[in-house]
C-alpha cells in the first residue's frame, strides 16, 4: 500500500462514477432501473467473492461476504420495499465495519 493517493483517488473516482450511472439509470428506467442495477451489482459481487473462495482465499472470501452482507441486505428491502430491511442494513454495516476493520488490524500486527 505505498500509492494511498491513488487507492484513495480510485475510491473516489468510483463513487463518482456510481453516482452518475445511478443517476443515468434512474432518468432513463425509473427506480425499477436503479434497483435492477444495484442487485445485479450484488450479484457479481457474489460470484466474485466465490470465486476468490474457489482459488483457495477462503478467509479473505469470508471476511468480504461478511463486509458486504448487510449491503446486500438493504438492496432485498430496496426491492421489497420494506423499510426495515434497509434500515437494518445500514445499521449492521456500522456494526460489522469496525469488527471487521479492527479484526484486520490485528492480524497485521
Amino acid at each position: 500500500m505505498k500509492d494511498r493517493k491513488g487507492i484513495k483517488g480510485l475510491g473516489l473516482a468510483g463513487v463518482f462514477v456510481g453516482l452518475i450511472l445511478s443517476k443515468l439509470t434512474s432518468v432513463y428506467g425509473g427506480d425499477n432501473a436503479r434497483l435492477a442495477v444495484m442487485s445485479g451489482v450484488c450479484a457479481i459481487y457474489v460470484v466474485i467473492v466465490l470465486l476468490i473462495a474457489y482459488k483457495g482465499y477462503k478467509s479473505a472470501a469470508f471476511i468480504m461476504f461478511i463486509v458486504m452482507l448487510p449491503i446486500i441486505i438493504g438492496v432485498i428491502g430496496a426491492c421489497l420495499d420494506n423499510l426495515y430491511l434497509m434500515i437494518g442494513g445500514i445499521l449492521s454495516f456500522f456494526i460489522v465495519s469496525p469488527v471487521v476493520i479492527k479484526y484486520l488490524n490485528s492480524k497485521n500486527k
